[in-house]
């Protein structure tokens, strides 16, 4: 299996225990939802290892009143597999 998922949803806080979560199961990607977090950029900073990338974040506050966060993250890759020829001779072949 190449990917699997996961979701963790609390009433406790869970953006503090980010970093050992993203230890134990090093994830290739991840996002992090967050509600009413004031200073969401400034955490992410210090919470986050630095060899993830964000892609995109989001801060909007709803009609209701509450504030929503969101971050999206990736592990760049880093080794690449080496290239293979295709042999695309013949009737069959699929290009």
């Amino acid at each position: 299996m190449d990917s699997s998922y996961i979701s963790f949803e609390s009433n406790i806080y869970l953006l503090l225990l980010a970093p050992k979560l993203l230890e134990i199961l090093a994830p290739k990607s991840f996002d992090l939802m967050s509600f009413n977090e004031q200073a969401f950029e400034q955490k992410l900073r210090v919470l986050i290892p630095t060899q993830y990338v964000s892609k995109s974040r989001v801060c909007k506050k709803l009609d209701n009143g509450y504030l929503v966060n969101f971050a999206n993250y990736i592990l760049p890759q880093t080794v690449f597999a080496e290239p293979i020829m295709i042999d695309i001779s013949g009737e069959n072949h699929a290009l």
